[in-house]
């Protein structure tokens, strides 16, 4: 499931499993490495994963796999799984703000290559927005055919915070305004999705 193999169960937390994970070498994660809470209450019986049909993102200090990425035996979906506890992770020289936003690029299709290295398919939806955004942020959006969308804007930790359109558009140019002034500042995510697509654009908001 999720293109990972379960490999063992890990030790109760009293003996211990993860102390730290290092994202590996050529993945989307490559250079972020995280210290855990060891011994504590998340590091109870932290399964070990290895890739099946996906790619090994994050190891722990003994080797073990941790975390694995999928993008569907036909690059259908994206799925990430995770074996640890994402809030136990502590920040430092990386941060989990900053894995977040790795995350969630991957997951909308904004990481320009698969974790493979084959380019996605081309998009028949374009998103534009400012960034930084000021107040009331305009979203531009151009579809190739007829579409269903919807649009939702989350925050940096998955949250969705308002759902700016919904409905049905023609093909060409739509533009929305996101009414952002009661808003904290900080990084936002705007979705576009449609029946067969998903695309996403990042905005950093200030007031």
């Amino acid at each position: 499931m999720f293109g990972c193999s379960y490999d063992g169960d890990g030790s109760p937390s009293s003996t211990g499993n993860v102390q730290s994970v290092e994202g590996l070498s050529g993945s989307i994660v490559s250079g972020l490495a995280f210290d855990y809470m060891y011994q504590q209450s998340p590091d109870n019986y932290v399964d070990e994963i290895s890739a099946a049909e996906g790619t090994l993102l994050f190891e722990s200090q003994d080797g073990n796999g941790r975390v694995v990425c999928w993008e569907g035996s036909a690059d259908d979906y994206r799925a990430i799984h995770s074996s640890f506890i994402f809030g136990a992770l502590r920040d430092g020289g990386s941060t989990k703000q900053e894995l977040m936003s790795i995350y969630m690029d991957y997951l909308t299709y904004q990481t320009a290559t698969s974790p493979h290295g084959e380019t996605p398919p081309a998009a028949d939806i374009e998103i534009s927005v400012p960034n930084p955004g000021y107040g009331c942020v305009p979203v531009t959006v151009r579809t190739g055919e007829d579409s269903h969308l919807s649009i939702n804007i989350y925050d940096l930790s998955g949250r969705r915070i308002e759902t700016l359109f919904q409905g049905p558009v023609n093909p060409g140019e739509h533009r929305f305004v996101w009414e952002a002034s009661a808003a904290p500042a900080g990084s936002y995510l705007i979705e576009v999705r449609a029946k067969h697509e998903t695309v996403a654009k990042k905005s950093v908001l200030i007031h």
